[in-house]
């Protein structure tokens, strides 16, 4: 699954961030799909 996303100019700091998120969200969605 892909999460396109649209920013300006970026710091590392904030790359970061968004990668960290984009593995928490898919670790709820798989926790979510496995309590079917």
């Amino acid at each position: 699954m892909r999460r396109i996303f649209e920013r300006g100019n970026q710091s590392g700091s904030e790359f970061d961030d968004w990668l960290q998120a984009e593995e928490e969200i898919q670790r709820a969605e798989e926790q979510a799909v496995g309590k079917t």
